[in-house]
């Protein structure tokens, strides 16, 4: 299952290290593309992380799995801070890293079980606002 869950991260473009390209409001654009065109992934990395957490060997591979997205998260976020630096400094990149793919898991998760009470692209929008740090009216 582990495989299965790296083969569509994999497939979703070139992920072979993290993107110093990519923008986290593009990262949660392709993220949210990809839960959406492979539903069962949501559910297989849930089922992964119960596992993980009683079996050693799976908890080796998705904690492999979840550093690596954590870092593509991380290059995206250090990227808008030296570039458009539309990305406050008040939080470290590892940190707001972990916001972004927890909040994705989560939101996903509850979109797999009432899909109309989870506007993923509203809520993306709103913590891409937190995270900058703008108020609400300068999106």
């Amino acid at each position: 299952m582990v495989g299965f869950a790296a083969e569509k991260f994999a497939s979703e473009g070139d992920h072979t290290r993290p993107s110093g390209d990519e923008t986290v409001h593009q990262h949660l654009a392709r993220a949210h593309a990809t839960f959406e065109r492979n539903p069962e992934l949501a559910i297989v990395l849930q089922e992964l992380a119960l596992r993980a957490q009683r079996d050693a060997t799976t908890r080796v591979a998705l904690r492999s799995l979840f550093r690596f997205w954590n870092r593509q998260v991380e290059g995206a976020i250090e990227a808008e801070r030296g570039g458009a630096g539309t990305i406050g400094r008040g939080v470290g990149a590892p940190e707001l890293a972990l916001v972004v793919t927890s909040f994705v898991m989560g939101a996903m998760t509850q979109h797999g079980v009432e899909a109309k009470a989870v506007p993923f692209e509203a809520l993306a929008l709103e913590l891409e606002r937190l995270i900058a740090q703008r108020p609400r009216d300068a999106r």
